[in-house]
C-alpha cells in the first residue's frame, strides 16, 4: 500500500477535475495499490503510469486520465512503516498539444524550470529504471512555484 499525498497547493487543480469524469478516483486508488503496474494486454505489456522524457525523467512520472487529463506525480521514500512509499501528486491538467501553454508537460517542464523536449516521448514504464524521486526540497520549490502560478491564474480571472 501507497501513502498518496496531495498537497495544498494541488487541491484546487484536483476540485477542478470534480464532475469531468476523468477517471481520476480509479487513478488515485491505482496509485495507493501500486503505481508501478504494469498490465498484461492482448498488444502486450502496458504501464499504468509512465516516465516522463527528458529532463524530468529521474524526477516525474505521468498517468492518462480520461478526456486529454493526465496526471504527474512523483515519489519518496515512506515516513510510515505502514506504506511501501509515499506518491506525491504534482499536478493535473489537460493535454493540449495546439496550445503549449496550456498543456500539463509544458506547465509541469515550466514549474521545474527546464525545458520540454519536443516531440519522441518513449514513455517507459514508471518504475523500471528505478522510481522517481524529488528530494524535499525540489518538491518544495516546485510547490512555490506552483503557488505562484495558481495565484497569478486567479488574480487574471478575476477571483481574490
Amino acid at each position: 500500500m501507497w501513502e498518496v499525498v496531495v498537497r495544498r497547493a494541488v487541491r484546487p487543480l484536483i476540485d477542478a477535475l470534480a464532475g469531468k469524469r476523468t477517471g481520476y478516483r480509479d487513478a488515485y486508488e491505482q496509485l495507493q495499490q501500486d503505481p508501478c503496474l504494469v498490465r498484461s494486454t492482448p498488444q502486450g505489456p502496458r504501464p499504468f503510469a509512465y516516465r516522463l522524457s527528458g529532463p524530468l525523467e529521474p524526477k516525474v512520472c505521468g498517468v492518462h486520465l480520461k478526456r486529454d487529463y493526465r496526471l504527474a506525480f512523483s515519489m519518496q521514500p515512506a515516513e510510515d512503516e505502514e506504506y511501501e512509499g509515499r506518491v506525491m501528486i504534482l499536478y493535473a491538467g489537460k493535454r493540449d498539444t495546439r496550445e503549449r501553454s496550456h498543456d500539463i508537460w509544458q506547465i509541469v517542464h515550466d514549474l521545474f524550470d527546464t525545458e520540454n523536449p519536443s516531440a519522441g516521448h518513449l514513455r517507459p514504464p514508471c518504475c523500471d529504471e528505478g522510481r522517481p524521486h524529488l528530494d524535499e526540497m525540489e518538491l518544495v520549490e516546485f510547490m512555490d512555484r506552483l503557488r505562484r502560478l495558481l495565484r497569478g491564474r486567479k488574480t487574471l480571472s478575476g477571483g481574490d
